[in-house]
C-alpha cells in the first residue's frame, strides 16, 4: 500500500508539472520560422490555459509591443492575438508597471501580495523583467536567483502555499536575463546574465533569455562579441557605427503598421514596424516570436526531433556542416568543422532544452559528454558570423 501511495504521489506531480517542463528560450526561438512551427493547437492552449502577470517598464515592454501587431501581420486571424483582459481566444497577460531593478528589495513581496489576493488565484504564470541589470546581482544577500527560488518554493508546483491548500493554482515562474549594454562578451552584464543562466540550468528552471536574443541577427549571425548594445548597434573597428537589425532588413519586405495588409506574412512580409522602446522594431520581433515560443511550451507543448531538425536549416544554421566523432560517442567527442576560434558550443537535446555549453579555443577540443543522458542531441557552434550545427549520439 505504501508503494502505491508513492506511485500515486509521484503521478500527481507529473501531471501538476508536465505541462510546463524547465527550459530555455533564446535566439534559437526566436525566428518567424520559429513561431510558425508551432502547431497551432498549443496556440489556442496557451490562450486557453495560461494566465500570465508581468512587470516591466521600457525595455520590458519591447515584448508586448511585438506580440500586439503579430497577429495583424500573420493575417489577422486571430491566432497570436493577446490581452490585458480575460477574453476567450486570446492571451491573457495582465501587465504590470515595475521591473526588477527598480524594485529589487520589494518585487517578492509584490509578488507575494499579489498571489495572496483572491482576485488572482487563477494566475499561473509570473514574470518579472529587468530595466537595467548593471548595478545588481544575479545572487548576492540574497540575491534576484535566490528570491525567484523562495517564491517557487511558496508557489510553485508542490510549493507550501500549495500543499497547504492556501493556494489551488500552482504558478510557473520565468526567470529573465537583462538586455545586453555594449559591454561586449567580459562586460559585467555578461556575467550577471552568465550567471543567471548557469543558474536554470543546474536548477531546471525555465528561462527567457532576453539578451541572447538581442545579440544575434535573424540570420544567426553573433554580435555580442562586437559589443552590441539594447539598440541593435555593434562596434565596427572600433566605432559604433554598424546596426545589426538595420543592416539586416535592407531588402527586406516591411509590414508598415497593422493597416499594410499588402505587406503582412502571408503576401510576403519578412518583419513588422511596432513599437520597440530603446531598440529596432526587428528586436521586438523577435522578442514576440520567442515569446509565444515560451507559451507554447509552458502550456505543454514538446517539439519533435523533426521540427527541431527543419527549424535548424530554416532559421540559417547550417545543419550537417559540423563532423562529430566518435559517433555514437560514450565519453568525449571532437569536432570538426569550417569553424572560426574562438567559438561558443551549445548542446541540446532533443526537447531544445540545453544541456552543456563550452567554450572551443582549437580543432580537436575534446568534449566531455559523459554525464549527457542516452540518446540524440543537436551540437550548436556560434562565434563571430557562424552558425553551424551537428548531430551525435550518446550511449
Amino acid at each position: 500500500m505504501k508503494n502505491l501511495y508513492l506511485i500515486l504521489f509521484v503521478l500527481i506531480m507529473h501531471l501538476t508539472t508536465a505541462s510546463a517542463q524547465e527550459f530555455i528560450i533564446n535566439h534559437n526561438h526566436a525566428h518567424l520560422e520559429d513561431l510558425k512551427s508551432i502547431p497551432l493547437e498549443w496556440i489556442d492552449k496557451a490562450k486557453s490555459d495560461l494566465h500570465i502577470a508581468y512587470w516591466r517598464t521600457s525595455h520590458g515592454s519591447q515584448v508586448l509591443s511585438g506580440m500586439n501587431v503579430l497577429d495583424a501581420f500573420m493575417g489577422e486571424n486571430g491566432i497570436y492575438t493577446r490581452e490585458a483582459e480575460k477574453i476567450a481566444g486570446t492571451l491573457y497577460i495582465d501587465a504590470h508597471f515595475g521591473d526588477l531593478s527598480a524594485q529589487e528589495d520589494t518585487w517578492p513581496q509584490i509578488t507575494r501580495d499579489f498571489l495572496d489576493d483572491s482576485v488572482n488565484q487563477d494566475i499561473n504564470v509570473i514574470m518579472w523583467a529587468w530595466c537595467q541589470i548593471q548595478g545588481h546581482d544575479g545572487d548576492e544577500d540574497p540575491g534576484y536567483c535566490s528570491k525567484m527560488e523562495g517564491l517557487i518554493a511558496e508557489y510553485g508546483p508542490g510549493g507550501t502555499k500549495i500543499t497547504s491548500g492556501d493556494r489551488t493554482v500552482p504558478v510557473q515562474f520565468v526567470f529573465m536575463t537583462g538586455h545586453v549594454n555594449g559591454q561586449g562578451e567580459e562586460g559585467r552584464t555578461n556575467e550577471i546574465n552568465n550567471y543567471i543562466r548557469n543558474h536554470c540550468i543546474a536548477k531546471n528552471r525555465i528561462l527567457y533569455d532576453f539578451a541572447d536574443i538581442e545579440s544575434y541577427d535573424p540570420d544567426g549571425n553573433y554580435f555580442l562579441d562586437d559589443n552590441c548594445d539594447d539598440a541593435c548597434s555593434y562596434l565596427v573597428d572600433g566605432s559604433r557605427t554598424g546596426n545589426w537589425a538595420e543592416e539586416w532588413v535592407v531588402g527586406k519586405v516591411k509590414m508598415d503598421g497593422e493597416d499594410d495588409v499588402a505587406h503582412n506574412e502571408p503576401n510576403g512580409g519578412d518583419w513588422y514596424q511596432c513599437s520597440a522602446e530603446h531598440s529596432h522594431a526587428l528586436n521586438a520581433n523577435m522578442k514576440a516570436f520567442g515569446a509565444w515560443y515560451m507559451f507554447a511550451r509552458i502550456a505543454g507543448w514538446e517539439p519533435t526531433v523533426s521540427a527541431i531538425q527543419d527549424k535548424s536549416v530554416e532559421s540559417g544554421i547550417a545543419a550537417g556542416q559540423l563532423k562529430v566523432f566518435p559517433n555514437p560517442s560514450t565519453e568525449f567527442i571532437k569536432i570538426q568543422g569550417k569553424i572560426q576560434y574562438p567559438a561558443t558550443l551549445n548542446i541540446y537535446d532533443m526537447t531544445g532544452r540545453l544541456q552543456k555549453e563550452e567554450n572551443l579555443d582549437f580543432e580537436n577540443q575534446l568534449i566531455d559528454v559523459l554525464k549527457l543522458e542516452e540518446g540524440l542531441f543537436i551540437i550548436r557552434v556560434s562565434g563571430k558570423h557562424q552558425n553551424i550545427a551537428g548531430s551525435f549520439i550518446k550511449r
